[in-house]
């Protein structure tokens, strides 16, 4: 509790998940095959009556734990508008991941916010991500594919 705090009662949906991150990379971990929790989201679950208000919360997590770890991605993430730390917040980092894994880490929170403004509709945010992004073309196209089915995501109800 000393190195990390405690929870960080400001989140209302990624309470637990800003804890998490806070440990993963401040602690050494171990891998379990079998899974101690799970949870669904469904219509009537927290996270599941306001996912835009989800994905905030979300995007201020990760913005904080990229702006921790390498402060040059705030302005990356801010060129294409998935920064979300505007009290410019750091973690605490025993434990940073290498540049290679962290470029990883990067791409797939693009691809995670493509995914975000694919479902609140906003199919120009959507490929923007997609063309920032430094994966290859081949890989855009794929996940550009992906999207354009649905993924079996549904678009959220205005």
């Amino acid at each position: 509790m000393d190195k990390i705090g405690y929870l960080d009662e400001s989140y209302y949906y990624c309470m637990d998940y800003e804890y998490w991150v806070r440990i993963f990379f401040n602690f050494k971990m171990g891998h379990l095959n079998n899974p101690l929790a799970k949870f669904r989201i469904h219509n009537e679950s927290k996270t599941g009556n306001n996912p835009i208000e989800l994905y905030n919360e979300y995007r201020r997590v990760v913005s904080t734990l990229f702006y921790s770890i390498s402060s040059e991605t705030k302005a990356q993430l801010k060129k294409i508008n998935i920064y979300n730390n505007p009290l410019d917040q750091k973690y605490p980092i025993d434990n940073p991941p290498s540049i290679p894994i962290l470029n990883e880490m990067i791409n797939s929170y693009i691809y995670q916010c493509a995914i975000q403004e694919y479902t609140k509709g906003n199919i120009a945010n959507t490929n923007n991500l997609l063309k920032n992004s430094s994966w290859s073309s081949g890989k855009i196209a794929k996940m550009a594919l992906l999207l354009k089915n649905n993924l079996g995501i549904r678009k959220i109800k205005k």
